[in-house]
């Protein structure tokens, strides 16, 4: 028998030497139907038919069984799944014909598996999984009602199916998926269940984040082909009872939400970060599974309800049984951070062009893990900006002969390397950070990804206000050997024929956007370096898409030394900039112990972002000054708009009346006028602002402990806080 299936198109061939031994299977121990539907839901399934969006989903499951199976051919695995599932719904609330139904799904199992070709490829292998699933859950619906002879020959294809595809290693929860299915349909009970539970938890971070990238998150988990067993085998098993409140963990709840609201771009493609090509188009299938978003939370139904752009479900077993009326109104999400996994920094207009930032930082790896710890990847105006490795192709199940190593080549992706090769694919998380609206910002730790190193990697959103444009600012801050060297590599979406321009005195560089590119805007991207490299490299890459083939890429190279101390603190600027638009102009802001970038643009907007390896004070151009690791603020017609300071224990804007902040410990603090953000680690600070008499924090009165002309002193709690100054005469 092992022989027959070295030849996939003989697989269903031997079936009739089967249906000798198939006589065994007679449903097992389970009344059937058991898998996601009862017999006695039938009636209240029918009523449901007459009320939207049941109604249009009937109709829409008789229009699938009507066209049949006409025109089949040996890859049509979709539409062999759609029938099965849509005429196993026309059974349950289709009283008028219902054995015609049953003859569909028999003529599907017995007849047009044998028409499909066992695939060598594991994608495909994946969608062939997925039709012997649904036959599973098909006859489980129909059991009672099929003869049994044809009901043994049935469960017999079904069996042999699933023995031929084999062990499926590259796709694990669909093995898992389609196992525990066929065996709570034969005996009411599974022993693979808890090892789908252990293998789906260790490939999600602890706060819900695929700790192998986002395209194979969506293609794992949100059903690239309607109804893969490895996506949808949890609403089995929560019917079924025998898994506990899989809707209500915590865990699972953050993974749906992050499915359906953060590995997807603001144009609704797979994030390209970890195994993800930025080729792919939309990849969570607009059916089957994403329907049942609402069981999770509200927020994961209204991300679904975003990405799908009023698409209504389909007529199909899972969905009619499963989804509980209107998904939900459609919300962008908003920025988070997920401190096991990274930060997503978002603009919050719901629109394709808006800009999207993410700091890749699980805590731990699996084996599909790229060498991408700390990666950043970055789009804005409908477009990719920023690209990293890419996604290996598609390959034999036995032939790993030629596949590519893509995820072992750090360099290929936005990312800070030093002198030795990564020491592993995770990080110690993100370790602080915020959301403000304007200015949002998080902190990552590469901790074991940086060996014997230390290195620290900052990524701040400023977003979008009026006529200023929003743009991404990286901060690198690393301790090593002194003297020794570190690489900055940024992979803009360029092709390699293109040029990536410098500007004036080259501390910033204009690339083209012209790489995988989405129909609509042209878009460029500045890239200033706060500090002066030793050497920037122009060097020609390679993005993985994988059976798509790759794309020739340039991308640069910017190598710096630590100091004597060794120290290295950077900031890097990263400006989209659309179509005509101006593009800002940039100049380096450097001195002792410290360097950054002036960032000028229209309305007299001047903003200023440094980082300091200093303890002295960092005293700037402008007047302004702080004490700290970063600092980043925005000036217009010279008046204080906000300003931002990372671990710092002082800032002052030098203009007037202070505004600013003292502190014996390091905090770091935004603040917008008089509203903001502190992280302390449980210190007195004094605050200065003019008119400044009172404050509150977290909405709470604060005892002042002593004030002055413009200045209060006040304890600051450990922790993350918002915080409001209160000036009744501002002056």
């Amino acid at each position: 028998m092992d022989m027959l299936f070295h030849d996939p198109t003989l697989v269903f061939a031997w079936f009739g030497v089967l249906l000798v031994a198939a006589v065994a299977f007679a449903g097992g121990a389970g009344t059937h139907p058991l898998l996601v539907v009862r017999r006695r839901d039938f009636g209240l399934l029918r009523d449901k038919a007459s009320r939207r969006p049941w109604r249009e989903m009937k109709n829409s499951a008789l229009r699938t069984t009507r066209a049949g199976y006409r025109d089949m051919s040996s890859d049509n695995f979709a539409r062999v799944q759609d029938c099965l599932s849509a005429s196993a719904l026309a059974y349950i609330i289709d009283r008028r014909d219902n054995r015609h139904y049953v003859r569909l799904i028999v003529e599907g199992v017995t007849k047009q598996l044998g028409v499909l070709d066992l695939p060598k490829d594991r994608a495909k292998r994946r969608a062939w999984a997925s039709v012997l699933y649904g036959a599973i859950l098909a006859l489980d619906v129909v059991h009672d009602a099929v003869e049994p002879d044809d009901l043994a020959e049935c469960e017999a294809n079904v069996e042999a199916g699933i023995d031929a595809l084999g062990p499926m290693e590259h796709s694990k929860l669909d093995w898992y998926g389609l196992h525990i299915a066929w065996d709570i349909y034969r005996t009411g009970s599974s022993n693979h269940i808890d090892g789908y539970h252990d293998l789906l938890d260790g490939l999600v971070t602890a706060d819900g984040v695929f700790k192998a990238g986002c395209e194979l998150a969506q293609k794992w988990l949100g059903c690239d082909s309607y109804g893969l067993p490895g996506g949808t085998i949890v609403d089995v098993l929560e019917h079924t009872g025998l898994s506990e409140g899989p809707y209500s963990d915590d865990k699972a709840r953050n993974l749906r939400e992050w499915l359906y609201g953060y590995s997807i771009t603001p144009f609704r493609t797979p994030v390209p970060l970890g195994w993800a090509s930025p080729s792919a188009g939309p990849t969570i299938a607009r059916e089957g599974g994403i329907f049942t978003a609402m069981r999770y939370s509200k927020d994961a139904a209204r991300y679904a309800a975003w990405y799908l752009r009023g698409v209504q479900p389909k007529g199909r077993l899972l969905t009619y049984c499963l989804i509980e009326g209107k998904i939900g109104k459609p919300v962008r999400a908003r920025s988070r951070i997920f401190t096991d996994g990274g930060a997503w920094l978002l603009e919050e207009r719901p629109s394709a062009d808006a800009l999207m930032g993410v700091l890749w930082a699980p805590k731990s790896s699996v084996d599909q893990s790229y060498h991408d710890a700390g990666a950043v990847y970055i789009a804005a105006y409908g477009q990719h900006l920023l690209l990293n490795a890419g996604r290996p192709a598609q390959i034999a199940d036995g032939d790993e002969s030629s596949q590519p190593r893509i995820g072992d080549i750090a360099e290929a992706n936005n990312v800070l390397l030093f002198s030795q090769p990564p020491q592993a694919k995770h990080t110690a998380g993100i370790v602080e950070g915020f959301t403000t609206g304007l200015l949002d910002y998080a902190c990552s730790d590469l901790g074991p990804a940086a060996g014997q190193a230390d290195h620290l990697r900052s990524l701040v959103l400023l977003h979008q206000q009026r006529r200023q444009a929003g743009y991404f600012i990286l901060i690198d801050e690393a301790a090593m050997e002194p003297g020794s060297q570190v690489n900055i590599f940024l992979h803009p979406n360029t092709k390699a024929s293109s040029a990536i321009d410098p500007v004036g005195e080259e501390s910033h560089y204009v690339a083209p956007i012209d790489g995988y590119v989405m129909p609509g805007s042209n878009v460029s991207l500045t890239m200033g370096f706060g500090a002066e490299p030793k050497s920037i490299e122009h060097l020609d890459g390679i993005v993985s898409c994988g059976d798509e083939g790759s794309l020739a890429t340039k991308y640069l190279k910017a190598e710096y030394s630590a100091d004597r101390n060794g120290r290295l603190a950077l900031i890097t600027v990263l400006y989209p900039v659309e179509g005509r638009s101006t593009p800002p102009k940039m100049k380096r802001a450097s001195g002792r112990g410290y360097s950054g970038m002036w960032v000028m643009s229209g309305e007299n907007i001047v903003d200023c972002a440094v980082s300091s390896v200093t303890s002295d004070p960092v005293a700037l151009e402008d007047g302004s000054s702080f004490v700290g690791k970063a600092a980043i603020f925005r000036t217009q017609h010279d008046g204080l708009i906000f300003y931002f300071a990372r671990q710092a224990t002082s800032f002052d804007d030098g203009r007037g009346q202070r505004t600013g902040f003292d502190s014996p410990q390091p905090l770091t603090v935004y603040l917008k006028g008089r509203r903001g953000t502190v992280i302390s680690p449980g210190t007195k600070a004094r605050f200065y602002c003019p008119g400044l008499t009172r404050c509150r924090i977290d909405e709470q009165a604060v005892e002042v402990a002593d004030s002055g002309d413009g200045w209060i002193n006040v304890n600051v709690p450990a922790g993350r806080h918002e915080l409001k100054l209160i000036a009744p005469n501002p002056g």
